[in-house]
């Protein structure tokens, strides 16, 4: 499969998208905790049956305009830019280019907030 671009963004997009998701819930865990696991790549394929592996491509420290590369379990391929990136408390990618088409743009926002007893996740896509 061919990769092809997807139109870039910023981060205004998340909030004006014409279509979007936003789920929110609550995990018994601090965000550090959480952070800590969304950048772990290789818990990935862990949590989404789909995916098959998830390899950072840019170098350590992780930080804003992070690249990785996803692929799925289907041959597709999927590379991100990270354009958000607030250590412990928001990441957010958009897509460079995939294998996948029909989509113009596509990314993920997800910020953390702290709690009582863990943290609330909001997930924007």
């Amino acid at each position: 499969m061919a990769m092809r671009p997807y139109a870039p963004f910023g981060e205004t997009f998340y909030a004006q998208a014409p279509f979007r998701v936003v789920t929110q819930t609550t995990i018994p865990a601090s965000a550090e905790q959480c952070f800590a696991t969304l950048k772990a790549g290789e818990l990935w394929p862990k949590w989404i049956a789909a995916v098959q592996r998830v390899e950072w491509t840019s170098e350590r420290p992780l930080q804003r305009n992070a690249t990785r590369s996803v692929y799925m379990k289907n041959g597709a391929q999927i590379d991100e830019r990270f354009i958000v990136w607030d250590e412990n408390q928001r990441m957010g990618f958009c897509v460079t280019e995939s294998t996948i088409g029909g989509i113009e743009r596509f990314g993920e926002l997800y910020e953390l907030t702290e709690t009582t007893d863990g943290c609330h996740l909001r997930w924007t896509f």
